[in-house]
């Protein structure tokens, strides 16, 4: 073999084994943050009050790493994360539930709380009018040579009541002297 056949042979040999050991290099790379990660969020669990809740994370963070080990996630861009945001307002049927829902995820309104403390709030205020009264009917302007129309005049109001402290009592009866009566005669 000439000379240059076997440098040809060791650059060939370097790349293939270069080119062999880089998956296993970003794969060390992956697992080194899921490990870190893996650290934070047990740090996080190890903090809480609750032991049932501890023991609840815990085992949540363990599952997520294990899943993580068997199938890395690919990274998302954020114009993906703002479709699906979007796709998931279609759920509302009314245009302008929607609207709103699509103003939150584009960022307008408030957000309070966090996701550490058990969710984000989001809130948006909006001004909602009235409907509009329907519009009255037309007036009827009877046709030109025609008698007026009849009327009925309005109903006569009751008589007016008085309280019963404003009635004045009754006069107290006046007794009757006795009838006349002939006397009997036998």
């Amino acid at each position: 073999m000439s000379l240059s056949n076997v440098s040809f042979t060791r650059h060939c040999l370097a790349a293939a084994a270069i080119a062999l050991t880089l998956p296993a290099w970003a794969q060390g790379t992956a697992k080194t943050s899921t490990d870190s990660r893996y650290q934070q969020e047990r740090a996080a669990c190890a903090a809480m009050s609750s032991p049932e809740a501890r023991t609840n994370c815990l085992r949540d963070v363990g599952a997520a790493r294990q899943q993580a080990q068997r199938q890395p996630r690919a990274p998302v861009s954020q114009a993906e994360l703002q479709r699906n945001a979007l796709q998931r307002c279609q759920v509302h049927t009314i245009a302008e539930d929607r609207e709103v829902c699509e103003r939150m995820v584009r960022g307008e309104g408030d957000v309070s709380g966090s996701v550490s403390g058990g969710g984000q709030i989001r809130s948006i205020e909006t001004t909602v009018f009235p409907p509009a009264p329907p519009p009255a009917p037309p007036a009827m302007v009877p046709p030109v040579g025609s008698p007026p129309p009849v009327t009925s005049p309005p109903p006569m109001a009751p008589p007016p009541t008085l309280p019963p402290s404003a009635v004045p009592p009754a006069p107290a009866p006046v007794p009757l002297p006795p009838p006349a009566v002939p006397p009997i005669r036998q």
